[in-house]
């Protein structure tokens, strides 16, 4: 009877020992599946990535590879790569490539932008007394330089000058120019005096406007006409391609 029961006491020991091991063997390979899931080491194509490619430049600084890879990580800031990885090749167009190929291939152009400073445009701005101000200024600025029409300009005055600069946000134009602003005077302005005494309202242009030159002598270059309204009146006007005076300016002849 001992025997047997030593029997059955040995078979079920068997039993627990081989349920034992299948289930170590089970779990063992559920958790080397569940921890360590296979590796994918294809290297990533650099066209698939959300890259910023656009690179600004200002107008000072030099163009080369290593400005161009600086500005480039910084605009790509936030993607996860690996930079040490990457480098920036000119072949007539630039191009961002890997140095190895077993984390990264292929290539991506970069589009530069260099922007020009506006320092080498038309400075000299002619303008009335009245539009002596910060818009007029800016306007007759883009009209000497049709080329300005959409740049994003402001205009400072500091003591007796005036001065443009390119707002930072303009992609095109940077840096500042000092304006050379001449103003424009009204020759009703600059001919205070309106009565004129002569020896004979029988006269003729041309003695009128020695007369004018002669009472004014700011005036003794400029090209003007004098037209007879009347007996007594006279109209000076000033000819329309005159830079630093306009307008018209009404006169009367007395004896």
């Amino acid at each position: 009877m001992k025997k047997i029961l030593l029997f059955i006491t040995g078979i079920c020991l068997s039993a627990i020992v081989i349920s034992s091991l299948v289930a170590c063997t089970t779990n063992d390979y559920d958790k080397n599946d569940i921890e360590q899931p296979e590796i994918n080491n294809e290297p990533i194509d650099l066209k698939s990535l959300d890259l910023i490619t656009k690179v600004v430049l200002s107008s000072d600084e030099e163009l080369n590879e290593k400005l161009i890879l600086k500005k480039f990580i910084f605009l790509n800031k936030e993607i996860n790569i690996d930079w040490n990885e990457l480098t920036v090749i000119k072949n007539e167009e630039y191009f961002l490539t890997s140095l190895k190929e077993n984390i990264y291939i292929g290539f991506v152009q970069i589009e530069i932008k260099q922007k020009t400073n506006i320092n080498i445009f038309d400075p000299n701005i002619y303008l009335k007394l009245a539009e002596e101000n910060p818009d007029t200024i800016i306007y007759n600025f883009k009209n000497n330089n049709p080329i300005l029409e959409n740049a994003n300009l402001i205009c400072e005055k500091n003591n007796n000058t005036w001065k443009i600069l390119a707002k930072t946000s303009d992609e095109n134009y940077d840096g500042y120019l000092i304006l050379k602003v001449f103003i424009v005077k009204d020759i009703q302005e600059v001919i205070e005096q309106k009565e004129f005494k002569v020896t004979t309202l029988n006269t003729h242009e041309i003695l009128v406007l020695k007369l004018i030159r002669n009472s004014y002598p700011e005036l003794n270059n400029i090209k003007m006409s004098a037209i007879k309204l009347d007996k007594s009146l006279w109209s000076i006007i000033i000819d329309s391609n005159e830079v630093f005076y306009y307008g018209e300016c009404i006169i009367e002849l007395y004896i």
